[in-house]
């Protein structure tokens, strides 16, 4: 079942503001105290707030920030290269690890399964498995890396390791391919077109509709074409929207 984007109650804000709120307070007492250079840095609640696309993701930050209220959560941890870090943020890096490592696992499983014509993507040339392998290699040496290559995986993971992955890459695709799209405006069928993917408002549907065509889905391509009214009349054939009959008749006369 798709993950739709989040709608805000008053609550929420409310539950957000304070936890951030507590986790500063925590931070600025800390950072009193000598040899406190290991701290994460403090939350900006408007920009963690906007970072947030669905109920769930609000669910994981809160609980985050919550955890790091007890007792303990900010001693000191030594990774295996010497890196120092909290405890606390040593258990949120696992938990974004197991999250990462998890969806990354899934989306392999995925690219090796068998299409309608028996190759899966991989078969057919897919180089994203390389990439997924390599990220899961990556996240599990975590405690060995140490300066540069220690801070951009800690990073990575964050992003990585957030429930609305999906949702946010979803947004980002469905906002370009919208943009992309554009330039067919002049070409018949292109309000019908418009009119069944303005439906699709949540972009985790709209990706899985975009989904059922490998052309379609590709954005990269998409965005090196430019259709014919014939070509643009069979694209959007393809994603199972009816076109006008005269549309057809006129360009082929």
């Amino acid at each position: 079942m798709a993950q739709s984007r989040i709608k805000w109650r008053q609550q929420d804000y409310l539950q957000l503001g304070k936890a951030v709120k507590e986790f500063n307070r925590k931070i600025e007492r800390l950072e009193a105290l000598e040899d406190k250079t290991y701290l994460p840095s403090k939350i900006n609640y408007q920009d963690t707030k906007e970072n947030i696309t669905t109920r769930s993701e609000l669910k994981r930050i809160l609980n985050s920030l919550r955890r790091f209220k007890r007792e303990g959560a900010e001693d000191i941890y030594e990774t295996q290269a010497g890196e120092k870090i909290t405890n606390w943020e040593r258990k949120e890096l696992a938990i974004q690890s197991r999250i990462a490592s998890s969806r990354l696992k899934n989306e392999l499983k995925a690219l090796n399964r068998p299409l309608d014509n028996g190759f899966s993507r991989v078969q057919m040339g897919s180089q994203r498995n390389r990439e997924i392998e390599a990220k899961l290699n990556k996240i599990k040496k975590i405690e060995n890396l140490k300066g540069y290559e220690f801070d951009r995986l800690r990073s990575q993971l964050k992003n990585w390791g957030s429930s609305d992955y999906e949702m946010k890459k979803a947004i980002v695709y469905r906002d370009n391919y919208m943009r992309e799209l554009q330039k067919y405006s002049h070409l018949d069928n292109y309000d019908a077109l418009m009119k069944q993917l303005k439906n699709l408002s949540n972009p985790i549907k709209f990706y899985e509709f975009m989904s059922r065509n490998e052309l379609t889905v590709d954005l990269t391509y998409q965005s090196d074409q430019f259709y014919t009214q014939e070509a643009f009349n069979s694209f959007v054939e393809e994603l199972g929207i009816n076109i006008e009959i005269d549309s057809v008749i006129e360009d082929n006369e």
